[in-house]
């Protein structure tokens, strides 16, 4: 375990896997739930496991581009 303050490096990576996890379980709420309402039944019925899976996968990587566009800085920050 380090000891004091996290540097930029470790602080980007543990905020990067943050927004992973919260984007997957965000996805894997949103997606078959908004399926379960825009489909309807016997359609939503004969998908396959994996399509939900991709379907999943995909919305949760769009949340992660889309968070990681959306955070980016415009202007570094100055040096202290």
């Amino acid at each position: 375990m380090t000891e004091g303050p996290m540097n930029s490096s470790q602080s980007r990576t543990l905020r990067w896997m943050l927004i992973v996890c919260l984007s997957g379980v965000t996805a894997g709420l949103v997606v078959p739930i908004g399926l379960g309402l825009l489909l309807p039944d016997d359609m939503y019925r004969t998908l396959s496991d994996q399509v939900l899976f991709w379907a999943v996968a995909a919305v949760a990587v769009g949340l992660c581009v889309l968070v990681g566009v959306r955070t980016r800085r415009k202007t570094p920050r100055p040096p202290r």
